[in-house]
C-alpha cells in the first residue's frame, strides 16, 4: 500500500554562476530518508535560468557533475556571456521600471542555454540510492552577489491520469515564431485551471505536451520577454552558427577594448575553460519540457561564495501575443510557450494525480 506524498521545499544559494547542486543530499540533510520511503519524486524549479535535466539525459551523462560541465560548455560556446543580446539591452526593456533596470541581470545567454539545452522547470525521477539529482543553476551569481533559488520536491508512489484534452494553438504567418501559451487571450491557462478546479485534487501534476503528430515545433517554459523571444531566439533558430560567430566576435572585441583601456580581459569561457564547473561565465541549458511533467511540456562549484549573500530578484516580464503585439502585463515569471516552424500546433493537456 502506498503512503501519502511528502513535500520538501529547499532554498539554495549557489556559490558560482554555473553550479550543479545535488538536491538529494540536501533533502537527506533536511528531511532524512523521505526519498527512500517513496518510489518517485517530482522536482520543480521556480526559476527560468535554473532547473533540471530530464532523467533520460541525466542518465546518458551518468549522473556525473564533470559530464554536466562538459555538456554545458558546448552551450557556453554557442551562447557566450556578454554577447550583446537584445534581452540585455535594458534601455529597450519598456516593461522594466528604472529601479528594476538597476537590478535586472544581463543574462540573455543563460535563458538561451536553458531553452537550447532542454532544461526543465519540472522533472520526475525514480528514487534510487546513490543516484544524484542535480539542480543546475546557469546564473547563480550576479554582480558578485549570490542569488537565492527555490526548489520543491514531492516524493510519492503512485499516480493516475484523471483528465486530458487537446487544445489548438493559433499562430502567425511567420515561418519562425514563438507563442506565449500563458497569454490570457489564448485562454489555455484558464481552461486548464477550470479543469483543475473541477478535479478537486490535493496533489497533482499538469503535463503540457505537443501532440505526437506535430513536427517542426517545440515547447519550453521560460521568461516570455519580447526582445528575448522575438529577436534573440528567432535569430538562433534561423542560423545557429552565424549567431554563435557574431556573439563570440562581440566578446572578443569587448575583451580587446578592455585591454586597450588598461583593464583585464574577461574570464575564459566555453570548451577548454579551466577549472571545470567553477569556471566559465554562463549559460544555462534551455529546456524543451518533457512529457510527464509541467516541465515536461513537450511542443560551479568551488570555494566559498561572496560574503553577505542576498537574493537577486527575477524580472517581471510582460506577456507578448502570438503575432508580436504587446499583451497585458503578467505577474508571473515562467510561462510555457511554443516555438513554431510549421502550421498551427496542437498541445495535449494531461492531469495526473
Amino acid at each position: 500500500m502506498s503512503s501519502s506524498p511528502s513535500e520538501i521545499r529547499l532554498t539554495l544559494e549557489p556559490a558560482r554562476r554555473f553550479e550543479a547542486i545535488d538536491v538529494t543530499k540536501r533533502v537527506e540533510a533536511e528531511a532524512g530518508d523521505v526519498l527512500a520511503r517513496h518510489q518517485k519524486a517530482f522536482y520543480t524549479s521556480l526559476h527560468t535560468t535554473a532547473g533540471y535535466l530530464h532523467h533520460s539525459l541525466s542518465a546518458r551523462l551518468h549522473h556525473r557533475s564533470d559530464r554536466l560541465d562538459l555538456f554545458f560548455n558546448a552551450f557556453r560556446a554557442l551562447f557566450p556571456p556578454n554577447g550583446a543580446y537584445h534581452h540585455d539591452q535594458l534601455h529597450l526593456r519598456t516593461e522594466l521600471s528604472e529601479e528594476q533596470r538597476e537590478r535586472e541581470p544581463r543574462n540573455g545567454d543563460s535563458h538561451l542555454t536553458f531553452i537550447g539545452a532542454g532544461m526543465r522547470n519540472a522533472v520526475t525521477y525514480r528514487n534510487r540510492p546513490d543516484t544524484p539529482v542535480y539542480f543546475i543553476d546557469l546564473d547563480g551569481t550576479n554582480a558578485g552577489i549570490c542569488r537565492q533559488r527555490t526548489t520543491s520536491v514531492l516524493a510519492y508512489d503512485d499516480e493516475e491520469v484523471v483528465d486530458q484534452t487537446v487544445i489548438d494553438v493559433p499562430v502567425s504567418r511567420h515561418p519562425i515564431d514563438s507563442i506565449n501559451l500563458a497569454d490570457p487571450r489564448l485562454g489555455v491557462v484558464d481552461a486548464i485551471n477550470e479543469r483543475l478546479a473541477r478535479a478537486g485534487l490535493e496533489k497533482g501534476r499538469v503535463d503540457i505536451a505537443l501532440d505526437p503528430a506535430e513536427r517542426g515545433v517545440g515547447l519550453t517554459v521560460n521568461e516570455y520577454e519580447t526582445l528575448l523571444m522575438q529577436h534573440d531566439l528567432v535569430e538562433v533558430l534561423r542560423n545557429p552558427l552565424k549567431f554563435a560567430a557574431l556573439k563570440s566576435r562581440h566578446v572578443r572585441l569587448r575583451a580587446g577594448a578592455e585591454l586597450a583601456d588598461g583593464g583585464v580581459p574577461g574570464e575564459r569561457v566555453g570548451p577548454g575553460a579551466a577549472g571545470g564547473q567553477g569556471d566559465g561565465g554562463a549559460g544555462p541549458p534551455p529546456a524543451a519540457l518533457a512529457a510527464g511533467e509541467l516541465p515536461r511540456l513537450r511542443p560551479r562549484r568551488g570555494g566559498p561564495g561572496p560574503a553577505g549573500a542576498r537574493p537577486v530578484p527575477e524580472p517581471d516580464p510582460g506577456a507578448v501575443a502570438a503575432r508580436g503585439e504587446a499583451g497585458p502585463r503578467d505577474t508571473g515569471i515562467s510561462h510555457p510557450f511554443a516555438l513554431r516552424a510549421a502550421p498551427s500546433p496542437k498541445v495535449r493537456y494531461i492531469l495526473a494525480a
